[in-house]
């Protein structure tokens, strides 16, 4: 039970509690909600540290934001620090919403600022554009982009909504 009398509860087929430091382990078929963050999460192999507010998941972990724009974040790794405030994700890193799709080498999620970075070559997709280059920095407000900076070697097929295909671009 959080602070504010919201909760987070874990089940999986097998867990383990290591009391002396105050440590959780949750094996097998694991999955997370937490009331306060309003998100899901599952995978096949939790570890959470208490005292340092940090916790990994591993074996397809994904991670699942609910609510009016949902968001749905898979990768090899899933960290996570000081209560969701931060997020990691590491490798095959696929990002969806009903309006987009961004895969990466690497995430990195502030939660309060709500701003995700991209690294390792990400590439975005949606029905209006296409975009590629070796970083993103997008800004969120309520779960929509709000903000996008590209970095180096960008490029970006766009179309306008009369148009059927992306035939414009920008380098």
């Amino acid at each position: 039970v959080h602070r504010d009398s919201t909760f987070r509860t874990f089940n999986s087929e097998r867990a383990e509690y290591y009391r002396n430091d105050k440590r959780f382990v949750a094996i097998d078929s694991v999955s997370v909600y937490d009331e306060r963050e309003n998100f899901r999460g599952k995978c096949g192999y939790l570890n959470y540290k208490m005292n340092d507010g940090y916790g990994y998941l591993l074996k397809n972990p994904e991670l699942f934001v609910s609510g009016k724009d949902s968001l749905t974040i898979s990768a090899e790794k899933i960290e996570y620090f000081n209560d969701f405030k931060k997020a990691t994700a590491s490798f095959n890193v696929e990002t969806k919403s009903s309006d987009f799709k961004i895969n990466s080498d690497f995430l990195l999620y502030f939660n309060r600022e709500e701003k995700a970075i991209f690294q390792g070559k990400p590439v975005f997709t949606s029905d209006l554009a296409r975009a590629s280059a070796e970083e993103f920095q997008l800004h969120f407000h309520e779960k929509k982009i709000t903000f996008a900076q590209l970095s180096d070697s960008c490029r970006v097929d766009f179309k306008t909504e009369t148009e059927a295909k992306m035939q414009n671009w920008v380098t």
